[in-house]
């Protein structure tokens, strides 16, 4: 029987390439393709990345970045308490956020101006 560190793993490998296969399919390839190109993938991350323990960040910078934009796109002004609970995030976090890119937004716009 496996270890549960082990099952972890192979459940790791499991749900990377069914978000790959997504992803993929995303691009026009078929399941089949896309399936293909997904075990292609994480064979490769094993073999290149096997024998090392890695730890994932809880908040890494490019995710967070990548989270703040999806979030921001999300959001009308009225539903922060939809996003705060989809996403976990506190309120505090999604005005800042929300402060920061409406200030970008207008220095960009009073550069473009002057």
């Amino acid at each position: 029987m496996a270890s549960i560190q082990a099952q972890r793993k192979n459940e790791l490998f499991s749900e990377l390439a069914e978000n790959i296969k997504f992803e993929l399919m995303k691009t026009g390839l078929t399941e089949n393709e896309a399936g293909q190109k997904a075990e292609e993938i994480t064979f490769n991350l094993y073999e290149n990345w096997r024998g090392l323990s890695i730890v994932f960040p809880m908040n890494p910078q490019r995710y967070m970045e990548k989270l703040k934009t999806k979030i921001l796109a999300e959001f009308n002004g009225r539903n922060s308490t939809e996003i705060v609970r989809k996403y976990k995030i506190s309120e505090n976090i999604l005005y800042r956020w929300n402060r920061d890119y409406l200030r970008n937004k207008q220095q960009q716009t009073d550069t473009i101006n002057n």
